[in-house]
C-alpha cells in the first residue's frame, strides 16, 4: 500500500464516522418542522400587489388645495401678488371624482360663511353690484359653498393635452335667496322680484346701502336699493312666474383643468372677483 491509498482511506474512514455520528444526532423525529406552503400542482400563485398607474381623467381624482393670485396687481418682479377672499382666506379646494367616465365633484372658493339670506335685501350682504342694471350680473364666488362641479363636453376645450373642463352653476349660491323673494307682476305675463323696469339714481345713503328710484308701470314712484333691483331685473340669478321666484340654473361659468408633473393648474374665464377675473390656481393633491 502506497502513501496515495493510505490517505484515501483515511478520508474514507473520517467521512463514514462524519455521516454515522449525524444520523445518530438527529433522527426523521428530531428534525424541526418547517412550514414550506402548498407544493401540490393545484396551487394558483397570485399575483404580486402593485400601483396602478393611473391614466386619462383617473388622474385627476382627490382632493386638491390651491392658492389664489391675483392677476392684475404684481410686484417689482411682475409677478402676480396673492389675492384674498373677503374672509382674508386665499384657499380653493376641488375634491374630485370619477364616475364611470364622467369627472364630478365640487370646488369651494375661501373658506368664510355663507350669510343667510333674506326677503327684499340684497344678497350676498355689501356687494356692489354697480353697473349691472344695464347688462347680466356676473357674481364673485360665495366663500365657504361647495359649487357642485360637473364635465363639460369636449367640444368646450382648447385640445391642450392632459386637459379637463369642467363647469359650475354661476347662481348656486342664490338658490335660497330667489325662492324668497316675491314673484311681482309687471307688464305681459312678466314676473320678477320688483315691478319697474325702469329707474333712476343711485345715491348712497347714511348706511352704506344705495337707492335708486323705481319707477311703477302707473306712472308712481318708488325708492328700492339699487344692488337689489340690480338682481331682480337683470339677467341675473331668479327666474320668477306666477308660482314664485327660483334660481337660475342654466347659467354655467367653465373650469380649465390641466395636470402635469403632479401639479394642477386651474383657470376660469367666466369667474369673476371684486375687480375683474380669478387668476390661474395651482392645486397641490392633498388626498386620494
Amino acid at each position: 500500500m502506497n502513501d496515495t491509498t493510505s490517505c484515501t482511506m483515511t478520508w474514507q474512514l473520517v467521512l463514514s464516522a462524519l455521516l454515522a455520528a449525524s444520523s445518530s444526532a438527529c433522527s426523521a423525529d428530531e428534525l424541526p418542522v418547517r412550514n414550506v406552503g402548498n407544493t401540490s400542482s393545484e396551487l394558483e400563485l397570485t399575483s404580486p400587489v402593485t400601483t396602478p398607474i393611473l391614466s386619462g381623467k383617473a388622474r385627476f381624482e382627490g382632493r386638491w388645495l390651491g392658492q389664489t393670485e391675483d392677476p392684475l396687481v404684481r410686484d417689482a418682479q411682475r409677478r402676480p401678488m396673492d389675492y384674498a377672499f373677503p374672509s382674508g382666506s386665499r384657499q380653493v379646494v376641488l375634491a374630485l371624482a370619477l364616475q364611470g367616465d364622467v369627472l364630478e365633484g365640487s370646488i369651494t372658493f375661501g373658506d368664510g360663511v355663507p350669510a343667510e339670506p333674506e326677503a327684499g335685501v340684497p344678497y350676498p350682504p355689501g356687494v356692489n353690484y354697480g353697473l349691472a342694471l344695464l347688462g347680466n350680473i356676473i357674481p364673485s364666488p360665495i366663500e365657504g359653498l361647495a359649487y357642485p362641479l360637473t364635465d363639460v363636453d369636449a367640444d368646450y376645450g382648447t385640445g391642450a393635452i392632459d386637459e379637463v373642463v369642467l363647469s359650475y352653476a354661476r347662481f348656486t349660491g342664490f338658490a335660497a335667496w330667489c325662492a324668497l323673494q316675491p314673484a311681482l307682476a309687471w307688464g305681459d305675463d312678466h314676473y320678477a322680484c320688483v315691478q319697474a323696469a325702469a329707474g333712476a339714481g343711485g345715491g348712497v345713503e347714511a348706511d352704506g346701502s344705495r337707492r335708486c328710484t323705481a319707477y311703477l308701470a302707473d306712472g308712481s314712484e318708488e325708492p328700492v336699493d339699487c344692488d337689489y333691483w340690480a338682481l331682480c331685473i337683470s339677467a341675473g340669478p331668479c327666474v320668477c312666474d306666477a308660482g314664485g321666484c327660483a334660481v337660475d340654473g342654466t347659467t354655467s361659468n367653465r373650469v380649465y383643468l390641466q395636470l402635469s408633473d403632479g401639479e394642477l393648474r386651474a383657470t376660469f374665464p367666466e369667474t369673476v372677483v371684486e375687480h375683474g377675473g380669478l387668476g390661474e390656481v395651482r392645486f397641490q393633491h392633498v388626498a386620494n
